[in-house]
């Protein structure tokens, strides 16, 4: 599908950055009206979370990232989510970075993964969560799973604050969330 006349394209040396934004021009974005342009939502985010041809502005990035995010896009899901687990431009509320990573950690997209390991993080440090070391270790046996790169020592670091019955547990429900997705 071509996207409408007076697209605006962006590209930096990174190939992750290329970007293709609706709207105008940095000054004068105009608000994508169809769900066909979701990511270029989350770009524009991503480039106003990094002064990427705009003004680095956490609050323009956060709305940017939560239009996407509440159309389903996993990439924008998880971005809300380290914006409110970091406190970039909306209030610190890990309650609401956990419910941003559950939906990106559900929908098994390449940034699941992240989200997943952003979980097992939350759950094994007591950062805006009960410690729980059974949801810990399960959500980075499911990153591990994904090929992140840092889950399986991550999840491996945990094993020794343990109990046999918690590391079965913990295996056992990720199996079965592994099973239910399928």
């Amino acid at each position: 599908m071509r996207p409408p006349s007076g697209t605006w394209g962006v590209c930096t040396s990174r190939a992750w950055a290329c970007r293709r934004i609706i709207g105008r021009r940095p000054s004068g974005f105009a608000l994508p009206l169809s769900k066909e342009f979701v990511q270029a939502q989350n770009n524009l985010g991503g480039m106003y979370h990094n002064g990427q041809g705009v003004p680095k502005d956490y609050q323009e990035a956060a709305k940017w990232f939560r239009l996407a995010a509440e159309q389903g896009d996993t990439e924008a899901q998880f971005n809300l989510g380290e914006m409110y687990h970091r406190g970039q431009g909306v209030p610190a509320d890990d309650g609401e970075a956990i419910r941003w990573y559950l939906l990106a950690a559900d929908q098994g997209s390449l940034f699941s993964k992240y989200a997943q390991y952003a979980l097992g993080e939350m759950y094994s440090r007591v950062k805006g969560v009960k410690e729980d070391l059974i949801q810990a270790h399960m959500w980075f046996t499911l990153a591990a799973a994904n090929s992140h790169s840092d889950a399986t020592e991550a999840r491996d670091k945990l094993i020794p604050r343990m109990t046999s019955t918690q590391l079965a547990e913990a295996q056992r429900l990720a199996r079965e969330w592994t099973t239910t997705r399928k």
